[in-house]
């Protein structure tokens, strides 16, 4: 049998050994009781003996029996234990205060008062317990409280339970002695007082001693050298009782020949007996123990051998699987071993079959615990061949854990803990150790098939573990590889398995990713070259550039370096693509660096940190003069004038500490002597490991911009000099925001606000703009129109004195923004002169419209006249020349005084911005005809001009009526031509013949009085603009009226 099952029997059989010794003890205990209280001369005396059963002892035996017999049934747990724990102590309590007054030959109160219960019951004096009795139930008290004190034998101590052991033995030799000596009857416990003890106490003291030893478990010492299927339990279980059996048989011969010729007394040759007995048991265990370990070390070593030319016969693929079928049932087989004795014992051929065989180590052991409860070491009870053969350790049997392996405990603290742990709460565990004095990973499997002991089953997982750390080192790299890592299948293309970061880069979930092939990342390409590439990559591997697509669409340039390999079964092509985008970015931004380098204006040259020029671009060829073989390796200083030479060190130094330079305006000397101002930038250069290695200098000629700067301040001077000197008032706003940001001194003397008082204020908060601009929406026009005027705007001074100005405004940038120019000018006198001058012209109106009636008046008299002097000429010849030309001269005058009045209003007021829709619009509506239709263009278009606009669109449409002959509609457009607007009015009339078109304009020509065209032309000639008549003769009339830049605003 192996340990786990003699160990699993032995328990069961331990006991029922303690039932039954515990049901003896109480059975005597019992009969002592009914004994006493029934005065039953049989019961009182079970065996010969001068005294009778004391009241005290019976029930103590009856107590102590009870206790031991049920214990085993159903182990006191809970309030139970407290009681049993509690009683216990109690009884060894008293009976350690009873026992001087015993050996004195007094009665302590107690004993005294369970004497007179007796003596009340059964009618008759009962005697006490002598002093050697009482001795014995205090060590039986103690010995169950140790036992009682942790009631689970897994969670016990073993040495503890030793103790227990150890006490029953005492108590029941004790008592053996005195019942042997019973037999035929001992003189000295019939006159000593501290000697006398009851037959049947000595009985009951027998079987609570020995229920003490076979309730301590076979863990306890001395009951564990007899316990398992070791040569030595073999040896002891067979050759101890029988050397017993032979001297107490012998010496039973010699006490009985030596109380028949009285030669000794009863009691001292029992006691002699018993001592004889334990030397003797004594010299069997140790001659046992000593055979036994010999003869376990050679059958260790033959079974060594045997095995080993047996696993070297063996067919490895066959004992693999025997071996893994073999383990599974062991498995199997160890459930099933706790299920009955009669079980294992039919299954021990096997098991050990399967024990000797198991591929895996297998240790039983036994765990160590110091004082404390706590794992201190184990010993090894039994272990397999291939725990050998794993650990390489040899022969470890009986031998402890800290011997065979020296440091382990203070190497695997959690080791002793998980196996101290299984073997109190036998709750199995499984976890992997790095073993490091074998080098080794194992699995361990413990489990706890007996109290304090545990079974591990060692598996060497190292290959495993190796496996898994390059699989998870093969994870790690991949999903936290930067590049993109597909598995594809070589025969359709099939993606198999992608990364976190081609999931990333593609946009595809890791789903839809895995459902397409390389063809669908790929469509660009033809299906024959990414097939040639595969077939490359399962050959001998390829590297080369292409495009991938997104699942957006988009493309993203990639490197990809593909193998193969052997996947379940399957060719697989391992591509490692990286995305280049940002690499061909940088090659194309080095190349366009690059570009600008060579063709940039800018002389760009590199140096190292002494100053040797390294690099020389076309750029610094051409400012400087000098070749590229001319300036690299000379020193960066012959560039500069000699007395510079301060300034390039200083320069350098700045270099050399990693300080850049910039826009540092010097001068430096061309190849051909001259100097020349130039602007400086320097910034260090380092290598890939950051040190810096040299610098880069930018120089760039500034001498014409040195010479556009002195044309700038020098224009800067002037403006400013202008700006202060001017007689208008000058203020410059922010085209933004509206805030005056300068204004010049004559604006102070102009409107009496200050200059200083003006700056930093918007136009609207100025009283004297109250007029203008009453409000921010005002301000709007001024930023959206690059030119405001106006000719006579009313404004107040800050003391309150009314003046007229005319008022400019401009809108132009500076300095990276805008600016509105506002020029203000005092019109005040010139209206004045204006005002007095057009009531001159009113005046002189009043009496040229006079004067125009009078001679009208005289020249219709005079025409009267004539027609009277036309009749009397009638027949002479002469005289009817006369009357014509008479006639003609005062048509003549008649139609240049008439002139006057049409001419008299030309000019006299000042022009004004006049919306073109308006005014078309107005003049068709007063001299339009019903059968004509006018189509006029929605056209925001403003034109600076005289106020009798109008009558230039009334005379041209009065034109077309009066000449078109075939007019019905008239068009009116405006478009841009460069600078100029071009406002067109046109008919479908017949148009006017080429030979006019330039005369028609004229003053008299046409058929009726000759002056509307010539009005026309007049009128507009007043604001610069001019007319043209550009139709085709036969397809209609057609005007184009010519505005220039500033006189119209749209």
């Amino acid at each position: 049998m192996t340990g786990a099952e003699s160990g699993l029997a032995d328990d069961l059989v331990f006991r029922r050994a303690t039932i039954l010794f515990g049901a003896l003890a109480a059975g005597v205990g019992v009969l002592g009781l009914v004994g006493l209280v029934f005065n039953i001369t049989l019961f009182k005396s079970v065996f010969p003996g001068y005294k009778t059963i004391a009241f005290s002892a019976a029930l103590l035996c009856t107590l102590f029996g009870v206790i031991l017999a049920f214990h085993p049934i159903r182990r006191f747990r809970g309030k139970a234990r407290v009681v049993v724990l509690l009683v216990v102590a109690a009884v060894a309590v008293i009976e350690a205060l009873e026992l001087p007054f015993n050996i004195a030959g007094s009665h302590f109160f107690i004993e005294a008062g369970m004497v007179r219960i007796g003596d009340l019951l059964t009618g008759q004096p009962t005697s006490a317990v002598s002093p050697i009795a009482v001795s014995l139930f205090i060590l039986s008290a103690i010995g169950l409280f140790i036992l009682f004190w942790n009631p689970d034998p897994a969670e016990g101590w073993v040495r503890d339970r030793s103790a227990v052991s150890v006490i029953g033995l005492i108590v029941g030799l004790v008592g053996f002695t005195f019942l042997l000596s019973y037999v035929y009857g001992a003189p000295y416990l019939y006159g000593t007082l501290l000697l006398p003890i009851a037959a049947p106490a000595a009985f009951a003291l027998v079987c609570i001693g020995a229920g003490l030893m076979v309730g301590a478990g076979p863990e306890a010492f001395p009951l564990r050298f007899f316990v398992g299927p070791s040569t030595v339990a073999l040896l002891l279980r067979t050759f101890l009782p029988l050397a017993l059996a032979v001297v107490l048989f012998e010496s039973f011969q010699n006490v009985t020949q030596s109380f028949l010729n009285r030669t000794h007394d009863a009691l001292e040759v029992s006691a002699t007996l018993v001592v004889f007995s334990l030397i003797t048991g004594y010299l069997v265990i140790r001659a046992a123990r000593g055979l036994g370990g010999t003869l376990e070390v050679e059958e260790r070593r033959r079974k060594a051998v045997e095995e080993e030319l047996a696993r070297n016969n063996m067919d490895l693929s066959a004992t693999n699987e025997e071996l893994t079928a073999t383990e599974e049932e062991l498995r199997a087989n160890l459930d099933e071993l706790a299920r009955g004795e009669h079980e294992l014992r039919k299954s021990e051929e096997k098991y050990r079959s399967l024990f000797e065989n198991l591929p895996d180590g297998f240790a039983y052991c036994r765990m160590i615990y110091d004082k404390d409860g706590l794992p201190e070491d184990f010993v090894y009870l039994e272990v397999n061949p291939a725990f050998n053969e794993i650990t390489g350790v040899g022969i470890v049997m009986g031998k402890r854990a800290t011997e065979v392996f020296p440091g382990i405990k203070e190497a695997f603290p959690e080791l002793f803990e998980t196996y101290g742990r299984v073997a109190l709460t036998r709750k199995p565990e499984v976890f992997d150790l790095d073993f490091k004095p074998i080098g080794k990973w194992l699995q361990i499997s413990v489990y706890s098939p007996l109290d304090l002991h545990f079974v591990a089953i060692f598996e060497d997982i190292t290959s495993r573990r190796k496996a898994e750390e390059a699989l998870t080192l093969y994870k790690i790299f991949t999903e936290n590889a930067n590049d993109i890592i597909l598995f594809i299948r070589r025969n359709d293309g099939r993606i198999l398995e992608a990364n976190k970061a081609a999931i990333v880069t593609y946009g595809y979930t890791r789903e839809e990713l895995l459902g397409l092939t390389i063809f669908e990342i790929r469509p660009s390409d033809r299906v024959d070259t990414i097939t040639r590439q595969l077939d490359k990559a399962a050959q001998d591997g390829i590297v080369f550039t292409t495009l991938h697509r997104k699942k957006d669409g988009s493309g993203i340039p990639v490197e990809v370096s593909s193998v193969s390999m052997i996947f379940e079964g399957e060719q697989v092509i391992v591509s490692i693509i990286r995305d280049i985008s940002e690499r061909r970015h940088a090659e194309e931004v080095q190349a366009l660096l690059a570009s600008i380098v060579t063709h940039s204006e800018d002389a760009i040259f590199s140096k190292t940190l002494s100053g040797i020029i390294t690099s020389w671009n076309a750029g610094a060829e051409k400012i400087y003069g000098y070749t590229s073989e001319e300036a690299i390796g000379k020193p960066v200083s012959f560039l500069a004038p000699a007395e510079y030479a301060d300034e390039i060190e200083f320069i350098l130094e700045k270099g050399r500490a990693g300080e850049p330079v910039e826009n540092y305006e010097t001068t430096r000397v061309r190849k051909n002597g001259q100097r020349f101002a130039v602007s400086i930038s320097v910034s260090p250069i380092r290598n890939t490991s950051g040190e810096l290695i040299g610098s880069s200098t930018i120089v760039r000629d500034i001498t014409l911009q040195k010479q556009a700067d002195e044309k700038i301040k020098s224009s800067e001077i002037r403006y400013r000099r202008l700006f202060e000197s001017a007689k208008d008032g000058i203020m410059i706003l922010n085209r933004d925001t509206g805030e005056i940001i300068d204004a010049n001194p004559f604006i102070g003397s102009l409107t009496g606000y200050p200059q200083e008082e003006l700056v930093g204020k918007y136009l609207w908060d100025i009283g004297f703009f109250k007029d203008l601009v009453s409000s921010k929406i005002a301000f709007l026009d001024l930023q959206t129109r690059e030119y405001i005027r106006f000719e006579d705007l009313p404004l107040e001074t800050k003391d309150g004195r009314k003046i007229d100005v005319e008022f400019v405004s401009t809108v132009y940038p500076v300095d990276h923004t805008s600016v509105i120019q506002c020029n203000i000018r005092d019109i005040t006198e010139r209206k004045k002169t204006q005002d007095a001058l057009s009531i001159a012209n009113k005046k002189l109106n009043i009496l040229n419209n006079i004067t125009r009636h009078d001679i009208l008046n005289q020249l219709t008299a005079i025409e009267g006249y004539l027609e009277l002097y036309h009749d009397e000429c009638q027949g002479d010849a002469k005289a009817q020349g006369h009357f014509n030309q008479l006639i003609g001269l005062a048509k003549t005058i008649e139609n240049q005084i008439s002139f006057t009045k049409y001419y008299q209003d030309l000019g006299v007021q000042a022009p004004i911005w006049q919306r073109v829709q308006d005014v078309a619009w107005s003049a068709a509506r007063s001299g339009g005809s019903g059968d004509i239709q006018f189509f006029i263009e929605d056209m925001p278009l403003w034109i600076f001009a005289d106020p009798l606009l109008e009558k230039v669109f009334y005379n041209l449409y009065d034109n077309s009526l009066r000449h078109g002959e075939r007019v019905t509609e008239i068009r009116i457009s405006a478009q841009f031509l460069g600078d100029d607007c071009i406002i067109t009015v046109e008919d479908n009339g017949v148009g006017i013949p080429a030979e006019d078109k330039e005369q028609i304009f004229d003053r008299g020509v046409g058929k009726h009085t000759g002056l509307g065209m010539f009005l026309v032309r007049e009128i507009l000639a007043i604001t610069g603009v001019t007319i043209h008549e550009t139709g085709e003769p036969g397809s209609g009339a057609r005007f184009e009226i010519v505005v220039p830049k500033g006189a119209y605003r749209s």
